[in-house]
């Protein structure tokens, strides 16, 4: 299997039925969180993320279901009975990007919004925001590759 990236926009408000359909891919304890968040931490984008990944799985490997997600040491999500298919899943708002591989594979995306000069200058040395976004987003995805996010850094 070779490497995919999906990605998607996500631009308007899920339906009930369209949140009571997507929750179910949600691992339960993914799931829960989502449940008991607030009605505005209730991010389609969460939910799309995995409705992608379910849907990338049925496309390239022909699973009708997704298998049970479990989470790494330091919260990377895998597949115990299939180690062999890497997926990573990241979602921002208004979008979502969906990783598959059977090497490890850690994916972020952002969208770019306002961040302070300092912020900026301190983290990568820079004044742009287009160069933080990109240095963050490789610095966020090789993290989330390596299982330990930022710590591995």
């Amino acid at each position: 299997m070779d490497t995919e990236l999906w990605a998607a926009s996500v631009n308007r408000e899920l339906s009930e039925k369209e949140q009571e359909a997507l929750l179910f891919f949600l691992p339960p304890e993914r799931r829960e969180r989502f449940l008991r968040g607030k009605a505005e931490a209730r991010k389609p984008e969460v939910l799309c993320a995995y409705g992608l990944l379910r849907f990338l799985l049925f496309q390239k490997l022909g699973w009708r279901t997704l298998p049970e997600i479990a989470l790494m040491e330091y919260g990377k999500p895998w597949f115990p009975a299939y180690p062999r298919v890497q997926f990573n899943l990241s979602h921002t708002a208004g979008a979502v990007l969906v990783g598959l591989s059977e090497e490890p594979i850690g994916v972020d995306i952002e969208k770019i919004r306002p961040v302070g000069e300092r912020m900026m200058r301190r983290t990568f040395g820079t004044h742009d925001q287009a160069e933080f976004f990109r240095r963050w987003v490789l610095m966020e995805a090789t993290g989330k590759r390596s299982g330990k996010g930022l710590l591995s850094l």
